[in-house]
């Protein structure tokens, strides 16, 4: 299904309704960590996460993936066959059960990548005077 284009209005009032509620949502997230762990042998399969914060760009995705004990992707194993629809990464990494707990671990991990940005401006602040 395609989204409709969205109007300048309708920006207009996203923004404006993201800016009235972002404050209460900026609140500290636990580290959460991944609950399967790479497979002795054969593979497994979970959920995983790509959190990206620069200051071109802001990226949360969560996504299918699976791993075995020498490589990883993205996708899923084929119930009959041992192929991947993800191309391989190498070594086997731990994942997480469910689609929730992977957003869980994305937000932990964007509350920690943008304190590191405060705290660089907090920093840049101080050296420059602190001044108004």
């Amino acid at each position: 299904m395609t989204r409709p284009r969205e109007t300048a209005a309708d920006r207009k009032a996203r923004v404006a309704r993201l800016d009235r509620e972002a404050p209460a949502h900026f609140v500290w997230s636990d580290p959460v960590e991944p609950d399967v762990p790479v497979p002795e042998r054969g593979y497994t399969e979970g959920w995983a996460f790509v959190v990206s914060l620069s200051s071109h760009s802001q990226s949360v995705a969560v996504h299918r993936a699976w791993s075995e004990p020498c490589c990883h992707g993205t996708g899923r194993v084929g119930a009959s066959s041992a192929r991947w629809s993800g191309g391989p990464s190498q070594g086997g990494v731990p994942l997480y059960s469910s689609e929730a707990r992977a957003l869980r671990a994305a937000r932990a991990e964007a509350c920690r990548q943008m304190a590191r940005v405060l705290l660089d401006v907090d920093e840049r602040i101080a050296a420059a005077g602190g001044g108004q």
